[in-house]
């Protein structure tokens, strides 16, 4: 099996890989959620691989999510019962086999409105849901009850009582989006896909009889270096960018998509008061308040939109529309004042004419946009492997190859002894000379790999280090997310390898220059280049 590491020296390689000329099997277009299980799904089946993504690794909506692996409680209210039995199987099958390290079920309450249309509506969905539910994964969730009000005040303080009559007791998940990017993206370079970041796809190439055979391709750190990458199948998973080149082919398309922006915000722990997630049923859409260790994720608020796909623009409407609708359910409501950062994603929606809301993103839509190649809109983060799946079974067919999925049965990397180091961290920490705390973190950020993670620190004890303005974080985070996870630039490790974004009200800039440092020092970086770095995470923030 092939070496997991992500880093610099490993994109040479694969680059170079890609300009000898080599057809692979397939070629994925976007480094997302979407294209990283793909790649997967194909590397494990045995198809040769070549995956290029044209920013950082999931920098696009993969990265701008809540963070939510749901088991589709709300699909139910829209009536998409056939839908549930696969959602909650997806969802437990990580919580279970593929990434038990990553993936952390979350108690939630739904608030049960006065009236007995409603109250019948939500005990129904609930209970629906878990017979569903239960019917595919067997044990891996505990299920739904129903509570007066005094129980739902209690397990979240901040609740309005009036007019509440209750609320339903039960449970979901949640994941760090970008962890989970980079953990299948490196379990499918473990499987032999040819990976590479930064590496722009600038014009789809196609054979004599008009056949699409591959992509011409720019290295963005090499500026007017361009090339070539071949191969019998290409994939767009560009999530919001996957229009321009699929309309083209496919002008039918246009009808089915339409382009909306999420936004999600990030309040301190202490601006609410609660234990556990909520679920509000609002009259747009459901939005969600998932606690973290030091702050509550509030979102979606969604909206059409038709502006800059890769820096969607957070209006002050969209965050008083949000705190509008959430402050409805709350005692003592949310201030502007209290919000420490916020985040839009843009993606497809599928049209859906027949839909209470007009459109819905619960399911990707797969098409064959072209001969010999495929496109992906929509799509969930829950979703991701079974949408790898079916878009590899769709493209096996034009192959003239079948080989049957092992994803479902597949750990991500860190996952394989995840169970044991986790009733072992004591004892792990008190062996390293390190918080039981810290590890305990680790564990749940990098799993089994914070074996590794520790033998850097034995190597260079200073990597055990706090990192100053983030003392949540040791500088051997840094060093891993140079050497095995893909980062590049500074940025790249603050906001996407540490995610100090969300988890700041100054977005990580006080951590910055100690960050900075320590990336300088492993990447041998001159002063100049340094500063230079910390001048555009700065400037971006």
């Amino acid at each position: 099996m092939a070496n997991s590491q992500l880093n610099a020296s490993q994109r040479a390689r694969d680059i170079a890989k890609m300009e000898a000329g080599e057809i692979f099997d397939i070629l994925v277009i976007g480094g997302g959620i979407n294209g990283a299980g793909i790649a997967l799904e194909a590397a494990s089946r045995g198809l040769s691989v070549a995956l290029i993504e044209a920013q950082d690794w999931g920098q696009g909506t993969s990265s701008r999510t809540k963070g939510l692996i749901h088991g589709g409680i709300s699909w139910l209210e829209d009536r998409e019962v056939h839908e549930i039995a696969k959602v909650a199987a997806e969802r437990g099958i990580m919580l279970q086999t593929t990434a038990p390290h990553l993936v952390k079920l979350m108690p939630f309450i739904w608030p049960i409105e006065f009236g007995i249309k409603d109250r019948i509506r939500q005990i129904g969905v609930a209970f629906i849901h878990d017979m569903v539910v239960r019917a595919g994964v067997r044990g891996a969730v505990p299920p739904p009850r129903t509570c007066g009000v005094k129980e739902a005040v209690r397990a979240f303080p901040s609740l309005a009582r009036s007019p509440r009559a209750g609320a339903l007791r039960f449970f979901d998940a949640v994941v760090t989006d970008t962890r989970l990017v980079i953990t299948v993206l490196r379990t499918a370079k473990r499987y032999g896909a040819t990976v590479a970041s930064r590496v722009q796809a600038t014009k789809i190439l196609r054979d004599a009889s008009g056949k699409v055979n591959g992509a011409e391709v720019s290295d963005q750190l090499r500026p007017g270096h361009r090339f070539r990458v071949r191969a019998r199948h290409t994939v767009l998973a560009t999530g919001p960018w996957v229009a321009s080149s699929s309309l083209q082919m496919s002008p039918e398309l246009a009808d089915k998509v339409q382009l909306q922006k999420g936004v999600n915000i990030s309040v301190p722990r202490s601006a609410i008061r609660g234990s556990t997630g909520v679920y509000l049923a609002t009259p747009s859409r459901p939005i969600t308040l998932v606690p973290r260790r030091t702050h509550w994720i509030i979102g979606s608020y969604c909206r059409p939109y038709d502006g800059d796909k890769s820096h969607p623009k957070v209006l002050e409407e969209d965050i008083e529309a949000l705190l509008e609708q959430v402050n409805s359910y709350l005692s003592v409501p949310i201030s502007r004042a209290d919000v420490e950062s916020a985040w839009a994603g843009v993606r497809y929606l599928i049209v859906d004419k027949d839909h209470p809301q007009g459109a819905t993103m619960r399911w990707p839509y797969i098409s064959d946009v072209g001969s010999g190649i495929t496109a992906i809109f929509g799509g969930a983060m829950t979703l991701y492997r079974l949408t790898a799946e079916r878009t590899i079974d769709q493209i096996m067919r034009h192959l003239d190859k079948w080989r049957p999925s092992r994803t479902a049965k597949l750990p991500l990397i860190g996952a394989a002894d995840y169970a044991k180091m986790w009733n072992t961290r004591y004892s792990v920490a008190a062996t390293a000379g390190l918080d039981s705390v810290h590890i305990a973190s680790m564990l749940n950020r990098y799993g089994d790999e914070v074996e590794d993670m520790l033998a850097l620190i034995k190597q260079e004890p200073v990597l055990a280090e706090k990192i100053p303005g983030a003392p949540e974080r040791l500088k051997v985070e840094i060093v891993w997310a140079l050497r095995s996870e893909g980062a590049l630039t500074l940025t790249d490790v603050i906001d996407r390898r540490l995610m100090l974004g969300r988890r700041h009200q100054d977005a990580g800039k006080e951590a910055a220059p100690a960050i900075a440092e320590v990336v300088a020092r492993a990447c041998k970086w001159s002063e100049t280049k340094k500063e230079a770095e910390l001048a555009d995470f700065l400037s971006a923030h």
